[in-house]
């Protein structure tokens, strides 16, 4: 199993209004998350980090539910929870 880290924080206002990229690919998030990602960044190594309002398809709510039931399971499994 890969070591991660999840991300948990508060998400603040809903509006996305910074974008992010990630494995070339470009995301909209929201302030909040943009300041969390910014202070937890490692300069020196690489670093998995977890991330439900990334990793979790946000226009799919099927995808939403079924990612919910797991996030128990992610937490617990994680390397670090970083609250």
């Amino acid at each position: 199993m890969i070591a991660y880290e999840a991300l948990s924080y508060t998400w603040g206002s809903a509006g996305l209004s910074e974008v992010i990229t990630v494995n070339e690919r470009r995301y909209s998030v929201t302030c909040n998350l943009y300041l969390a990602l910014l202070k937890l960044r490692l300069q020196d190594e690489d670093q998995i980090l977890w991330v439900d309002a990334i990793d979790i398809h946000q226009g799919d709510k099927m995808e939403q539910e079924h990612q919910v039931r797991k996030m128990g399971k992610i937490y617990l499994q994680a390397h670090q929870v970083l609250i």
